[in-house]
C-alpha cells in the first residue's frame, strides 16, 4: 500500500532503472507539468516502509493511491467534430470515451456543446446525445440547430418511467456521439462536445 505522496515522477528517457544513476535520471516537478503530458512514459519512485524502491507506471500509481483512499476520481474528455462529421452522427456515431474494461461502465455527470456556427443551421435531426454503446437509452441530450454561436449544457436523461427493457450504462461499452433518427439533413457548423464522467465498478 503507498499513498500519492509517497511518489517521485520521473521519466526514464530509455534508461534502466536498475542500474543507473540517479543522475542520470530526468526528474520533473509535477505541478509544472500540464496533466496531458503525463502519460505512461512517466514512473512514479514508490517508497516502501521497509526500505524499497520501486517503479511504478505513473497513471497506475496514482490509480491506486486513489483506490487507496476511496476516491472516486471524476475525469474529463473533448471531442470537437467536424461539419462532415456531424451530418453523419446517426449512421457513424463517434467515440469521445473508449470502454474502460470489463466489470466498469461510464457515467456521464455533467456535458457541454459548443456550436461554432458558420451560416446555416443544421436542420431535421437535431438531438445530439451522450449514449453507451449498445444501450437503448441516452445519458444526456442537447440540441445543434442553434442560430448562433453558442455553448449549453447537456441534459441529463434517466430510466425512469421508461420502458422495463430501457439499458443506459454498459460494462465495457465506449461512451458515444450521435444523433437521434437520422443524419441532419443540412448544417455547416463544428461542435465541441465535453463530458465530465465517472468510472464506475460493477
Amino acid at each position: 500500500m503507498f499513498a500519492l505522496t509517497n511518489l517521485l515522477l520521473m521519466q526514464p528517457m530509455g534508461v534502466n532503472l536498475n542500474s543507473t544513476k540517479m543522475a542520470d535520471i530526468n526528474i520533473q516537478d509535477l505541478a509544472t507539468l500540464s496533466p496531458s503530458a503525463i502519460d505512461s512514459n512517466y514512473y512514479g519512485l514508490v517508497f516502501e516502509s521497509n526500505g524499497d524502491t520501486n517503479k511504478v507506471v505513473f497513471e497506475d500509481a496514482v490509480a491506486q493511491a486513489n483506490a487507496n483512499n476511496g476516491c472516486v476520481c471524476l475525469q474529463e474528455a473533448t471531442l470537437t467534430i467536424a461539419t462532415a462529421d456531424v451530418l453523419q452522427l446517426n449512421s457513424t456515431p463517434l467515440t469521445i470515451v473508449a470502454a474502460q474494461g470489463a466489470g466498469t461502465a461510464i457515467e456521464v455527470i455533467s456535458a457541454s456543446l459548443q456550436i461554432d456556427f458558420n451560416t446555416t443551421a443544421y436542420a431535421t435531426n437535431t438531438t445530439i446525445t451522450l449514449i453507451s454503446s449498445g444501450a437503448t437509452d441516452p445519458q444526456a441530450d442537447n440540441s445543434i440547430d442553434a442560430t448562433v454561436a453558442r455553448i449549453g449544457r447537456f441534459r441529463n436523461r434517466h430510466t425512469s418511467g421508461a420502458s422495463a427493457t430501457a439499458t443506459q450504462l454498459i460494462e465495457n461499452a465506449d461512451l458515444l456521439v450521435t444523433v437521434e433518427t437520422g443524419d441532419p439533413t443540412a448544417g455547416d457548423s463544428d461542435i465541441t462536445v465535453s463530458v465530465l464522467y465517472r468510472v464506475i465498478t460493477l
